[in-house]
């Protein structure tokens, strides 16, 4: 983490300092920053959070001994349970460490650019795959596994040192406002809206509410920022006003050739009632400001189900380029999911070239999601069974009929094992 003072720790969390013996504020906090005690090293500050099944506070003492420096309750410890560490006593430790993280995202200034990844399916895959490509160009910090929620994104914040050029999270919600949270904590200079699909249909209620969720990261984009919007969900590229309205650029991506210009513009409405009109941009009279266009033709599959392409971009500023991609990954719905790779790398300032190369060098980094493995029989087994909704299951037995027919096995069987469709809520 961005090395902190314990006096700063308790400012940012608006919590109380409880020292042990001989103890000073200015004790700096400069290691990992976790919520699993297990996890914890020298100099880090342990979060301790009631649980469902567990209590946080019970494993206090365990983190203390591993090196922990202070402790983030919610109750004031004996001092003996505590040991050598500082409490920081605060009434909710998951609000107090979303303040933590965005005081982390204040320190670290304008050496860091964000870039937040939402949509119905497909983030991990996106943002594991956008960490490939930026590391090649900085330092970068990503999301680890599918941490996008109210403790994933700070613990991905505050993960980042003075060093870290670009910070890759992830963004999920379950209703109105919470991606809209997850942006004070990391505000976004990049939003990529991947999709607007039924993932979560049972606590959304349609996808007209799901759409609202996911244009919240469009709406809280930084001024003289950049949305990366998908221009084959309509959905999606309903969301350029929102954008010009804070001020911000729009690239079009395309897996379908190059979007039309301008692609449909009828805004969704990112806000629900509980915002005040006056905090409200001016969608209607939003005008169009910068626009890039990335897209892909001649898109083909190996045997394996890889996809290659040409990946294609326009800008007024640059104007035509082209490169050749390969992609390692399984699934011609990697496409897209370059495509707005490539949109947020061109946009910190990587060439084209480049951004092909590190697209075509990625490897899957999160697991259960399309790994294939090929069984000493012959078999080849595809386990995409992280999550499942009908977007994603779509893509997965897609993927499977594309595998099956570039192998040309006529005489034999392809299988799709399905369970239930649980992430819907």
């Amino acid at each position: 983490m961005i090395p902190l003072t314990l006096h700063e720790v308790a400012t940012a969390t608006d919590g109380r300092l409880v020292l042990p013996e001989g103890g000073s504020d200015t004790a700096i906090v400069d290691g990992p920053v976790v919520t699993d005690s297990r996890l914890i090293g020298p100099g880090g500050l342990y979060v301790a959070r009631p649980g469902e099944h567990a209590d946080g506070h019970d494993y206090v003492p365990a983190a203390v001994e591993a090196g922990a420096v202070a402790v983030l309750v919610e109750r004031e410890l004996d001092a003996a349970v505590a040991g050598g560490a500082a409490q920081i006593v605060v009434s909710d430790t998951e609000v107090a460490f979303g303040l933590l993280a965005r005081d982390v995202i204040e320190a670290a200034g304008h050496n860091l650019t964000v870039v937040a990844i939402t949509g119905s399916s497909g983030k991990t895959s996106t943002k594991d795959l956008l960490a490939h490509v930026l590391s090649q160009h900085g330092s970068t910090v990503a999301a680890q596994e599918s941490f996008n929620s109210e403790i994933g994104v700070p613990l991905t914040v505050c993960r980042i040192t003075p060093q870290t050029e670009y910070l890759v999270v992830e963004m999920g919600a379950r209703g109105i406002g919470h991606i809209r949270y997850l942006a004070t904590i990391a505000p976004p200079d990049i939003s990529i809206v991947l999709n607007v699909g039924y993932a979560h249909a049972g606590e959304f209620g349609s996808l007209e509410a799901v759409q609202q969720a996911k244009s919240e990261l469009v709406a809280a984009l930084t001024p003289g920022g950049l949305a990366v919007l998908n221009a084959d969900d309509e959905r999606v590229a309903a969301m350029a006003p929102l954008a010009w309205a804070e001020g911000a650029d729009v690239a079009w991506v395309s897996a379908q050739g190059r979007a039309e210009d301008p692609p449909p513009t009828t805004p969704a409405e990112p806000y629900d009632d509980e915002i005040p009109m006056s905090e409200r941009p001016d969608v209607a009279s939003a005008t169009p400001l910068g626009h890039r266009h990335v897209w892909a033709e001649d898109v083909r599959l190996d045997r394996a189900g890889r996809a290659a392409f040409t990946l294609h971009s326009d800008s007024p500023t640059v104007g035509p380029e082209q490169a050749q991609v390969t992609l390692r990954l399984l699934g011609a719905h990697h496409v897209g999911n370059a495509l707005s790779c490539a949109a947020a790398a061109l946009r910190i300032g990587m060439r084209l070239d480049r951004i092909a190369e590190a697209l075509s060098s990625a490897t899957p980094a999160s697991r259960w999601r399309m790994e294939a493995t090929l069984r000493g029989d012959g078999v080849v087994v595809v386990n995409d069974a992280y999550n499942a909704n009908p977007d994603s299951m779509i893509a997965g037995i897609r993927t499977l009929v594309q595998v099956s027919a570039q192998a040309g096995r006529g005489t034999g069987r392809t299988i799709a094992l399905l369970a239930d469709m649980l992430e819907l809520g």
